[in-house]
């Protein structure tokens, strides 16, 4: 059973219909990135990095790992608002989805969720553990602590509840005295804890403006929707716009001209990033056929999804690309095929919908269809997956089922107090992922930069396979990477036709 009433953790993973790992953020320019060694030198401000770990140059053996750094002396003692000399206090909110569980019942049942409180709590433990170990920390203790707080995180989502949730910033920073908040899927309380001087990770999918206007305190693992926006606008305008729709389930589409249709919420943040995206392609003498602007309500999208299908096809569109949350597409793909429409649908790379489970549970007549792009590569489970060899790595037991959702953000707070060196502060913390060399594992390139808080870089092409097996959970249903398995960052993608074995 999915446990109720948990705020930010399960929250996270029912709303995002969970699981599995997160994405890469700015560095190379095309297939294979590289920049996974470490560099000697200082890297980190005022101390020097080693050879000496059980990684060698590299803290550890796993692919997101920072460079060695072995540190013996003075700390400095209190350098910033939760960071004394022994202790980095970090909290998770935990509060109310009170209209959430009818809809996110149905979805973690369909996709076997049955994480309970303690299997999160115990994970995310498991996690603070492996990094206060593994990482350098400059004699400092980072705490977990979990408290309740009254925000109705599905209403800060949608924008609203502001009062709450500066009432649960100031309680972090004014009472808990939080160096970090590492729950905050929303607007209203990430913004709350910036003027609160706490750090907020991780905020999805805000804008490239947004961050830097934030800057140093919030930081994203899921890619900035500037970037995502600027890379779909690439891939399209070089590998679709004035092509046939030829992996159409309709076969009267398949010879002619694309004509292409964008879904996004309504929420102000990411209609600037559909903004910027229409504005790129009208330069380019382009645009899309049809934007149609959902509102992003848990509790409408099963009763909206008629609608914008009817929309769709009525406009005789070949080509949906849904920039959306993982839910809607779960209604949309069942109504398409209940009104005879059978388009192409193009994979945008939002909220996790690039993961082979949530494509699993997409109608499969529909599905059959799809292709696009993805931030991540194969996510595993088992000792293949990263989060599970850090978990079995201090525990016997087995992590909560959305253990990747979990993971990755901790990494990315860990990444930057090690970066950080002994004198940790927002204005440290954010050298000090900027100071990180590019990483590539198993979501893709990981690096930081001036206007790039998130730790996403590149992207592949892939297409749904209905029959292969997934890696994640040997079940049927696949994302295939296509030309020749290569990642492009930015606008390296090349041009031409798409290629992919779609059969009608």
């Amino acid at each position: 059973m999915v446990a109720k009433g948990y705020g930010p953790l399960v929250g996270l993973a029912v709303i995002l219909a969970l699981l599995v790992a997160l994405v890469p953020s700015k560095a190379p320019t095309a297939a294979g990135v590289g920049g996974t060694a470490a560099p000697k030198g200082d890297v980190v401000t005022g101390v020097k990095t080693s050879d000496n770990c059980e990684g060698g140059a590299r803290q550890t053996k796993e692919p997101y790992s920072p460079p060695c750094i072995v540190f013996d002396g003075d700390n400095g003692g209190a350098t910033s608002k939760g960071v004394t000399k022994d202790s980095v206090s970090v909290v998770y909110r935990e509060g109310n989805l009170p209209s959430l569980f009818a809809v996110a019942g149905t979805i973690a049942q369909k996709l076997n969720i049955r994480d309970t409180n303690d299997d999160i709590h115990r994970t995310v433990q498991a996690y603070f553990e492996y990094f206060n170990k593994k990482f350098e920390t400059y004699g400092r203790k980072v705490t977990l602590q979990f408290y309740k707080g009254q925000g109705d995180q599905l209403a800060e989502f949608f924008g609203g509840n502001p009062e709450a949730a500066n009432a649960d910033a100031l309680k972090v920073g004014q009472e808990i005295k939080a160096f970090a908040d590492l729950s905050v899927l929303t607007v209203p309380y990430a913004e709350a804890l910036v003027r609160q001087q706490v750090m907020a990770i991780p905020p999805i999918h805000m804008s490239r403006d947004w961050y830097k206007k934030h800057a140093p305190y919030t930081w994203g693992v899921f890619v900035d929707c500037s970037r995502l926006v600027d890379t779909i606008v690439d891939y399209a305008v070089k590998r679709l716009f004035d092509k046939p729709a030829k992996y159409a389930g309709d076969p009267a589409m398949r010879t002619q001209k694309r004509k292409m249709a964008i879904i996004l919420p309504e929420q102000p943040w990411y209609k600037e990033c559909g903004d910027a995206g229409e504005a790129k392609l009208a330069k380019l003498g382009l645009k899309v056929d049809l934007r149609i602007n959902y509102k992003l309500d848990i509790g409408r999208l099963s009763t909206d999804a008629p609608g914008i299908v009817a929309q769709l096809k009525a406009k005789g569109i070949t080509t949906v690309a849904c920039g959306c949350d993982p839910i809607l597409p779960l209604f949309m793909t069942g109504q398409a095929t209940q009104q005879g429409y059978r388009p192409e649908w193009f994979v945008a790379a939002t909220a996790l919908t690039d993961v082979d489970l949530l494509g699993q549970i997409f109608d499969a007549e529909q599905w059959r269809h799809a292709f696009g792009i993805s931030f991540l590569g194969d996510i595993y489970k088992g000792l293949k997956a990263e989060s599970y060899r850090a978990y079995k790595s201090v525990r016997d037991d087995e992590p909560a089922f959305i253990s990747d959702v979990l993971y990755y953000p901790i990494l990315l707070f860990f990444l930057g107090v090690h970066m950080a060196g002994p004198n940790l502060t927002p204005e440290t913390f954010q050298q000090g992922l900027f100071n990180l060399p590019p990483m590539e594992g198993e979501t893709g390139t990981w690096s930081f930069g001036p206007e790039d808080y998130t730790a996403t870089d590149d992207a592949r092409e892939v297409y749904w396979d209905p029959k292969q097996i997934s890696p994640f959970n040997n079940a049927p249903g696949r994302y295939i990477t296509s030309l020749g398995g290569k990642r492009f960052y930015g606008d390296a993608w090349p041009a031409g036709e798409p290629s992919f074995p779609i059969t009608p």
